[in-house]
């Protein structure tokens, strides 16, 4: 399965989606932030997260990513794309909480102790994580297991 979490109205083409909304293209109504997800554990190829991450709580958003990692299989690919933090984007929408930066994702890894040791997430390797000051934050995230 390939998952589209956080939908709306712009579900990506062979897709599942899941948004709190239940709207054109949503299959799945859930709030993301309620945990287990209604997804059977290691069963996704693919998770995106589109202009998703930032309307999240921070306080959720390593239970976040933790769920996306259940429901993924092993060597699966987590694609978050966000504004990046201080840009415009980051700021024009009241919505929003924190954007993430260069370094966010690298919590993640445990190539990275530095950062990955802080929380000890489940581990994923960060394959790409593209930044542009005025745009976005671009990651993908493979599930380690």
């Amino acid at each position: 399965m390939n998952l589209d979490v956080g939908c709306g109205i712009n579900k990506h083409m062979g897709f599942v989606g899941m948004d709190a909304r239940a709207c054109d293209g949503v299959d799945i109504v859930h709030d993301i932030c309620d945990f287990p997800w209604p997804i059977d554990d290691s069963s996704c190829d693919y998770v995106l997260m589109r202009n998703i991450y930032e309307h999240i709580e921070p306080k959720y958003r390593i239970r976040l990513i933790d769920e996306a990692w259940r429901v993924m299989k092993s060597g699966g690919s987590l694609v978050i794309s966000s504004p990046y933090a201080g840009s415009v984007r980051a700021f024009q929408d009241h919505t929003h909480y924190t954007c993430p930066n260069e370094v966010t994702f690298l919590y993640f890894d445990p190539k990275y102790p530095y950062y990955y040791l802080v929380y000890s997430p489940k581990p994923w390797r960060l394959v790409q994580n593209n930044y542009v000051l005025d745009g976005n934050v671009d990651a993908i995230l493979e599930a380690i297991k």
